[in-house]
């Protein structure tokens, strides 16, 4: 029950992504969200897409298999699948974070609280960037970017 409604919740999401040209953040953060959900959210998403493509007017659907329609369909999505292996994203969900969140509290001077949602968002959205990227290479580019990162956090609440 929970995969489907992880899937259902997310139908957009993923239909957007696999629509507009490939965007590593979006993606990631779609995929991170969908956990073990993202291959039965994929498929429901191609599946949505064939009906709501084979509909000729509304509420009438047209059930017949159109082959180069489905073709057309797997490489668009096989194409979005590729990009997110091709980006070290595919199991964005298994992504760890370099710092939990008291730790980059103190890492950019603050006190724990609701801030750090946004900072441990913000680590993540780093990694997805940085795919192979270390820990002390996160702390350097915080070190670099602290005013503007907290900042930008600032702008968010």
């Amino acid at each position: 029950m929970k995969l489907a409604r992880e899937c259902y919740e997310n139908l957009e999401r993923v239909n957007m992504c696999a629509n507009e040209p490939f965007n590593v953040l979006s993606t990631g953060h779609i995929l991170k969200d969908l956990g073990e959900a993202r291959k039965e959210a994929v498929l429901t998403s191609m599946c949505r897409d064939y009906i709501v493509g084979a509909q000729h007017k509304p509420g009438e659907v047209d059930y017949t298999i159109n082959a180069a329609a489905m073709s057309a369909l797997i490489a668009k999505y096989r194409t979005w699948i590729e990009n997110t292996e091709k980006a070290k994203i595919g199991d964005a969900d298994k992504i760890k974070p370099h710092f939990d969140g008291n730790s980059l509290a103190k890492l950019f001077g603050m006190k724990p609280g609701r801030v750090v949602k946004h900072l441990l968002s913000n680590q993540f959205t780093w990694q997805l960037n940085h795919p192979t990227g270390t820990k002390a290479e996160y702390e350097d580019y915080v070190a670099k970017n602290k005013e503007s990162i907290v900042s930008s956090l600032m702008d968010e609440k």
